[in-house]
């Protein structure tokens, strides 16, 4: 996959007005770059829109409303990124305290 795809997808998805934007780690395959203006061009471009994003990476959805978070197919818990990083016994802040070690 080139660099361009995931540009070109986001703007497919902008250009089509779509109502539902689902992205599967997006910016795995770019550069620090493009990966900063992919990240600022979503809550621009997508404002009315649900984006489910599926990600591997923290910092790339931490600025979202809410987040789902799964264990092994199963909905483990779902709430804002604050709440969730405060909640000693929540599995976002578990996994944000492994990446910190």
């Amino acid at each position: 996959m080139s660099d361009e795809t995931p540009l070109l997808c986001l703007g497919r998805a902008i250009l089509n007005n779509c109502r539902v934007v689902v992205m599967d780690e997006a910016t795995a395959n770019v550069d620090v770059e493009t990966d900063a203006k992919i990240q600022r061009t979503i809550p621009e471009q997508f404002q009315e829109q649900t984006v489910i994003v599926i990600v591997h990476r923290m910092n790339t959805i931490m600025d979202s409303t809410r987040i789902m978070v799964m264990d092994q197919g199963s909905l483990s818990e779902f709430d804002t990124p604050d709440n969730l990083k405060v909640n000693p016994d929540s599995a976002l802040n578990s996994l944000i305290q492994s990446l910190n070690h």
